[in-house]
């Protein structure tokens, strides 16, 4: 897929690019001696943007997209026509005041001039997702062909904030999986080890939370070896009083059913004692665990303690604590939710248990009113109301070791089954190594230090290794050819930016017979070079373009412009130079205007 021209239908400095050879995009400063211009504010970054923009990229907040945020755009209408690796061509509409609707015509002939008035289109106000599909569907990639066309596009649209890193491109702001997992595959492997593993490391993370939450519920009821101690001595007691209670011998007619009477409601109240009981006790526990308040990891002051201690807080540290913060906080706001609702469950029905227990009491009462003996029938009553006590206890107690060695039961089997995971992720690490070894990526990385070394006369290197986390690492690096040393070379930024561009060349000569991106864009290409880095990297540029039959747009500002070795300017011939931008006055900007 090329790009073909990019055009609107108000005041824009429509561009007709070329589909084979190198595309500058210049930006001329007119008055040097003015020291208050910004030069690079003259559209050549906005451009990226744009065609970004025509290429379906979504706008998730209005207000941080140029198009969107400013009124005077409301009524642009934009056009990119692009050439498919079918040899047919397709026009993509999309207006800036409706960024969610596109349309599409398709045809076999390409347009002849900057044409606004197509009424026919093939497609017409597609939502934006489904545009995307259907812009997929018309580019038929036969690389990554399971991932959308926009996955890695940021290889090929380099932003400036792009040049910071050679694979990891800017907009992947989450999990490494989201941009390691497609770069394994264009560079040539499978990654379904890797897809495995992220699945398995998920799946171990979730346990330990699990177990976590299991902990923290199981201690704060006690230890299994603590609870039956207290069984077994409730029980002990319980007998004792059962024991006595049996030695009372009423003879008062009817004293047989009274004491009938007496044993059947007693039932009934220990049933409604051991419910007050263990509501009582799990509404305090309840209580007590909504006003714990779950402490956090400060992750600000842990990377204030590490930079003191001048050591490197990693990135990806910083990003799973914050991850594993935000899922403790989700847990225990779900958790506190579900307890708030079984509290107000408990504190309602409290009451209407204390109600039956006063209910029942005095049947008992009532019904041990009939056996004669004063003394006999308080000695009686005590024990009585100590057995159902006991009873009561013991229930609860019961309930609760059952609770806790459940619990125990589950952190053992969770345990045993990260064991199991962890065996399995140490064969998907040495299952990865092993596929590192067939060096799938050789011929990428052939091709980039062929350009690295036509540019900079040292090699570069290309390499992926297992880091200590089982992880892919990927490196981009400049040797010393004397002492086959890595040089400090690839740390500047002119340098990396040169390692970037020649990563993406390489991608695209690797796959130029394939259906792929035959483009790459790349802002300000030549700053910080040395002019005789400079000159070779245009004189790669064009030998990659004709041999490979690609497309190669750069943008500059006319002070990056090298000179020759006879010290004469070098200029870029009519032909290669698709825009020219200018401070002179608005009238030379992108869009006619100042912003």
């Amino acid at each position: 897929m090329k790009l073909v021209r990019l055009y609107a239908d108000k005041t824009f400095h429509n561009i007709k690019f070329s589909e084979t050879g190198l595309n500058v995009v210049i930006g001329r400063i007119t008055n040097k001696s003015v020291q208050n211009k910004d030069t690079h504010n003259l559209g050549k970054t906005l451009l990226c943007d744009l065609i970004d923009f025509m290429l379906l990229k979504q706008i998730p907040n209005k207000k941080d997209f140029f198009l969107t945020k400013d009124e005077r755009f409301s009524d642009y209408v934009f056009f990119l026509e692009i050439h498919l690796d079918d040899n047919d061509y397709v026009v993509i509409r999309r207006a800036a005041a409706n960024p969610s609707k596109v349309s599409f015509r398709k045809s076999s002939q390409p347009l002849r001039s900057f044409d606004v008035s197509i009424t026919e289109w093939t497609n017409d106000s597609v939502p934006l997702k489904a545009g995307v599909a259907l812009l997929q569907k018309y580019l038929s990639f036969d690389v990554l062909p399971e991932y959308s066309y926009r996955m890695c596009i940021d290889y090929f649209l380099r932003h400036q904030a792009d040049y910071n890193d050679v694979f990891h491109l800017s907009k992947y702001r989450g999990s490494d999986a989201a941009w390691k997992e497609p770069l394994v595959e264009l560079l040539g492997y499978d990654n379904a080890l890797l897809k495995e593993k992220r699945k398995i490391e998920k799946t171990v993370e979730d346990k330990k939370n699990e177990i976590i939450f299991l902990s923290n519920r199981s201690s704060a009821d006690g230890d299994t070896d603590s609870v039956a101690a207290l069984i077994e001595l409730k029980t002990a007691e319980l007998k004792e009083k059962q024991a006595l209670a049996d030695t009372f011998d009423f003879s008062k007619e009817d004293t047989e059913a009274h004491k009938n009477l007496v044993d059947t409601i007693d039932v009934q109240l220990q049933l409604a004692n051991t419910q007050e009981y263990e509501l009582e006790r799990d509404i305090e526990k309840i209580s007590r665990s909504l006003n714990v308040e779950i402490r956090q990891i400060d992750v600000s002051s842990m990377k204030s303690v590490f930079e003191e201690a001048e050591v490197l807080f990693p990135k990806e540290v910083y990003i799973q604590f914050q991850e594993l913060l935000d899922f403790n906080r989700k847990i225990s706001t779900e958790r506190n939710a579900y307890l708030r609702i079984q509290l107000s469950d408990m504190q309602k029905r409290l009451p209407e248990i204390k109600r039956e227990i006063q209910t029942y009491e005095k049947r008992r009462q009532e019904a041990l009113a009939f056996l004669t003996e004063t003394n006999s029938y308080d000695k009686y009553r005590e024990i009585q109301n100590k057995i159902t006590d006991l009873q009561s206890q013991i229930l609860a107690l019961q309930s609760q070791y059952d609770k806790v060695s459940g619990w125990q039961n589950d952190i053992q089997q969770l345990n045993a089954d990260i064991a199991a995971q962890n065996v399995r992720l140490a064969d998907i690490v040495s299952g990865t190594n092993t596929m590192l070894t067939e060096t799938k990526h050789a011929a990428i990385r052939n091709y980039f230090n062929r350009i690295i070394k036509h540019i900079l006369a040292v090699n570069g290197i290309i390499s992926l290794n297992i880091n200590k986390n089982g992880n892919i690492d990927f490196n981009a690096k400049v040797q010393n050819p004397d002492t086959l040393g890595i040089t400090s070379k690839d740390s500047g930024c002119s340098y990396r930016k040169l390692l970037c561009m020649a990563f993406d060349l390489s991608l695209l000569i690797n796959y130029h017979d394939k259906n792929f991106f035959k483009f790459a864009y790349h802002d300000g290409a030549l700053e910080g070079l040395d002019d005789r880095k400079k000159l070779a990297f245009i004189t790669e540029s064009r030998s990659i373009c004709v041999q490979y039959n690609l497309q190669h747009i750069i943008t500059l500002i006319d002070s990056d412009m090298p000179h020759q070795s006879d010290g004469k300017l070098f200029e870029f011939p009519p032909e290669e130079v698709c825009l020219t931008l200018s401070d002179k006055d608005a009238a030379s900007k992108l869009f006619g205007m100042d912003f």
